[in-house]
């Protein structure tokens, strides 16, 4: 039913190609060490500056912020961490208001605990994002998402998967002619 309404709408026209997001999301972090897994649920802050090529496709740099403690499941500690990737936003369908975005980048690990071999250590990050965006005003719009992140040092991996809402300013970027 919510396809239907929205599907035949194009995107939101927008005055630039330049855009800023900021949300909230609700996040599941996975750690895995040795064959162990724990799993941590918790908020995290999002943001998004985003560079239109074309009216499909966009350049970004997504920051996500996990201020909830992921702990390791075979020592005392647990680490809160930044993840910051750049990626590239397809809009797909012919209202491009849905989008696929594979990103690439860094995640930045804060440990604490009795059991702190590092205090802080940085490991690469791949992740893969789906959304949607739906206007709510003349001047306001919202981004459904949901994306998963992967990253890995030598003896960790961590999975983060979130699903939130980012507002999104209409006059920020050019979507559609």
């Amino acid at each position: 039913m919510m396809l239907g309404i929205f599907a035949p709408v194009s995107a939101q026209a927008r005055d630039g190609p330049v855009e800023l997001r900021a949300g909230a999301a609700l996040g599941w972090a996975s750690t895995s060490v040795a064959g162990e897994t724990s799993t941590n649920l918790g908020p995290l802050l999002t943001g998004q500056l985003g560079y239109a090529l074309s009216t499909r496709t966009d350049l970004t740099l997504d920051v996500a912020v996990q201020p909830f403690k992921a702990q390791n499941p075979v020592a005392d500690e647990a680490f809160r961490g930044v993840y910051t990737l750049a990626g590239l936003q397809v809009g797909v369908g012919t209202s491009r208001r849905v989008y696929l975005r594979p990103e690439l980048g860094l995640v930045f690990r804060s440990w604490s605990g009795s059991q702190v071999f590092v205090p802080s250590e940085t490991s690469p990050a791949a992740g893969l994002g789906i959304g949607s965006e739906i206007p709510v005003g003349r001047a306001l719009g919202l981004a459904a998402e949901a994306w998963v992140r992967l990253s890995g040092a030598e003896e960790l991996s961590t999975v983060l998967v979130g699903v939130g809402l980012a507002l999104v300013p209409v006059g920020a970027r050019q979507r559609a002619q």
